[in-house]
C-alpha cells in the first residue's frame, strides 16, 4: 500500500519515463508552444511569454486609442508572437528609454520604427518590418514657405526624439552650417504627438516625421497642419526599410522572428494588417514604385 505522504510525491513531481507529462506548461497552458507554427527558443517554451516594448506614440503603425493599444505594427508583433505560440507581456517605454530596456533584458523584442544602424549593430538584431517615408509638416496656410529639407535654414524645426526624422535633420543641419548656411533651430519632442501639436499651435515652424503619422494628426488637427510637400526618403544603406530589434546575445530568438515573419508574409497576413491601416504601400512586398527623392542630399547616414 502507498503511503499519502508518497503518493503526494508522485502526484507533485515527476516519474523518469513519463516526459511528456512532466514538461514544464507554458503560462497559457501549453498547447499554443506545443502547436507553434515556429518553434521558440527554449527560454521562451519555457514560460510561453514573451516581453515586447514599444512607445505607443506612433500612429497609425503603434499606439493608443480610448486606452486600448491598436495599430499596424502591434498587430504585427502580436501575429509574431502568435506563430511562436508565446503570450505577450506589453510594456511601454519613453522612446528615449527603449534600447536600455531591450539591453537591461526587460524587453525581448522592440516594436516600432527602428533603421538598420551600423553603430548598434553589435548589440542588436535588426528584423525589417516595412518601409518609412518622411513628411515635412507645416502650420496651416505654411507661413514659413518651408516646403522641403532645403526651405529650413534659421527655422524651427521640430523631431520626434531617437527617431530617423532626428538624426536626418541633425545630419542637415551640420551641413548647411558647413556650407555657411543658417542654422535650423532643431527642437527635439518626446514624441510625435506633441509634436504635431507645437505644429498646430504655430510654435514650431515645421516638423518631421513619417507620412502616416502625419496623415493621422493632420485629420485630428481640423486643419491646423498640413503637409508642407511631397514625401522624401532618407537614402540610409539599408533603403529606408525599419524593424523591430531583438538583442544580440538572443540569435535563436531572431531567427525564430524571421521565420515568423516569412510565414506572415507569404500567407497574406502581413499585407491583410498594414493595408487595414493604410499602409498597403510601403510594406516589404509592394514598396518601391515611384520611390519618393531623398530628403536630404549629399547627407549619409
Amino acid at each position: 500500500m502507498v503511503s499519502k505522504r508518497v503518493l503526494a510525491i508522485v502526484v507533485a513531481g515527476c516519474i523518469p519515463f513519463a516526459l511528456s507529462a512532466c514538461t514544464k506548461a507554458p503560462a497559457d497552458g501549453g498547447e499554443r508552444v506545443a502547436n507553434a507554427a515556429v518553434q521558440p527558443p527554449k527560454p521562451y517554451a519555457d514560460t510561453g511569454v514573451i516581453n515586447l516594448c514599444s512607445a505607443f506614440t506612433n500612429p497609425p503603425r503603434i499606439y493608443q486609442h480610448d486606452g486600448e493599444r491598436v495599430g499596424a505594427e502591434f498587430e504585427l508583433g502580436t501575429a509574431l508572437a502568435g506563430e511562436l505560440g508565446l503570450k505577450i507581456n506589453w510594456t511601454q517605454y519613453e522612446s528615449s528609454g527603449l534600447l536600455s530596456g531591450l539591453i537591461g533584458k526587460r524587453c525581448d523584442m522592440l516594436i516600432d520604427e527602428f533603421a538598420d544602424r551600423a553603430e548598434r549593430r553589435d548589440k542588436v538584431w535588426w528584423l525589417p518590418s516595412s518601409y518609412a517615408v518622411t513628411q515635412v509638416v507645416v502650420p496651416k496656410g505654411n507661413p514659413k514657405q518651408i516646403h522641403s529639407f532645403e526651405d529650413m535654414p534659421g527655422k524651427k524645426v521640430g523631431v520626434p526624439d531617437g527617431t530617423l526624422a532626428q538624426d536626418m535633420v541633425v545630419a542637415w543641419n551640420k551641413k548647411i552650417v558647413a556650407e555657411g548656411k543658417a542654422q535650423i533651430d532643431v527642437v527635439t519632442l518626446p514624441n510625435t504627438r506633441d509634436m504635431f501639436q507645437q505644429v498646430a499651435a504655430k510654435n514650431l515652424d515645421a516638423a518631421v516625421g513619417t507620412d502616416s503619422s502625419a496623415a493621422y494628426y493632420g485629420a485630428l488637427a481640423n486643419g491646423g497642419i498640413e503637409s508642407g510637400g511631397a514625401g522624401c526618403t532618407s537614402g540610409t544603406t539599408d533603403d529606408d526599410r525599419v524593424g523591430f530589434l531583438i538583442r544580440k546575445e538572443e540569435p535563436e530568438l531572431f531567427k525564430a522572428m524571421e521565420k515568423a515573419m516569412a510565414n506572415l508574409r507569404s500567407n497574406g497576413s502581413y499585407q491583410s494588417i498594414f493595408e487595414k491601416h493604410g499602409l498597403g504601400s510601403v510594406t516589404l512586398d509592394k514598396f518601391g514604385d515611384g520611390k519618393p527623392p531623398l530628403c536630404a542630399p549629399g547627407v549619409k547616414l
